[in-house]
């Protein structure tokens, strides 16, 4: 997409404070705005609006569906294994960033290649292409999911089975006066940064810095590039769903504080 140097890193940086930010500001009801946060991942691209400028915030807070899924599964599983549950739905989304470096190039050749569009244009053809999959991903998940095992919020709070939704002021203060709540934020900082920065440059990295890859053509390359690249992102499903195993047996002994102590 000729991007510059300065905009690539501009780009790093936005998807590292967007993504923080929306597990800030996510939504509680899971399972009716996942198609929401989905859907905002693919702006038209006949809007009169400049398509990058539109497709930042857009991909940035369509990052919210991961922070959904985690808040889901919480949902879901019992305390003696939702470490295990959360990290591997949260390997799973790793995994997805590592299949990308190995299937945007692929399709960005079939693009370039067999549609004869521009270098420029393809890309941006396999960003709508990835925004159509999200839409029909966050469909499904509204019509085929359910908030907990038992139902819906809505559903469970109209049969009296569930205690109506309150506003609870100072709870994000309190967690803020937690020491363990910044042992966690350090850590997830350092090692969720450090897996963005390589996720967005590994691939780039290779096709500068490696001869081989300089001496080939450059789709080749570049999907050569990308396969490199995908196996940081693949080992998380195995990485993570072991770290959560291990944190849930910690967590049966020693609870929160336990889980701390793994980290």
């Amino acid at each position: 997409m000729s991007l510059s140097v300065r905009k690539l890193d501009t780009g790093g940086l936005t998807t590292f404070v967007g993504n923080s930010n929306d597990r800030l500001t996510f939504p509680t009801e899971a399972h009716e705005d996942t198609v929401f946060c989905t859907m905002i991942r693919n702006p038209p691209i006949n809007s009169h609006i400049p398509y990058t400028k539109l497709f930042k915030p857009g991909g940035t807070l369509g990052l919210e569906a991961f922070v959904i899924t985690q808040y889901h599964t919480t949902q879901m599983f019992a305390p003696n294994c939702v470490g295990l549950a959360n990290a591997t739905t949260a390997g799973w989304g790793n995994f997805g960033g590592g299949a990308t470096h190995v299937l945007m190039p692929l399709i960005f050749g079939f693009f370039m290649a067999t549609m004869g569009f521009t270098p420029a244009a393809s890309w941006r053809a396999c960003m709508i292409l990835a925004g159509i999959v999200c839409l029909f991903a966050g469909v499904a998940y509204y019509f085929f999911t359910q908030d907990t095992p038992s139902g819906n919020f809505k559903e469970l709070r109209a049969a009296g089975q569930m205690p109506e939704k309150k506003t609870v002021r100072g709870g994000f203060l309190t967690a803020c006066r937690d020491p363990r709540v910044w042992v966690l934020f350090v850590a997830y900082a350092l090692c969720f940064g450090l897996e963005l920065t390589i996720d967005n440059l590994a691939a780039l990295y290779f096709i500068d810095y490696f001869d081989e890859l300089k001496q080939m053509d450059s789709t080749k390359a570049l999907a050569l590039a990308g396969l490199c690249a995908s196996v940081f992102g693949g080992m998380a499903c195995v990485a993570r769903p072991l770290g959560g195993y291990i944190g849930d047996r910690f967590g049966k002994s020693g609870g929160f504080t336990g889980r701390v102590r793994w980290l």
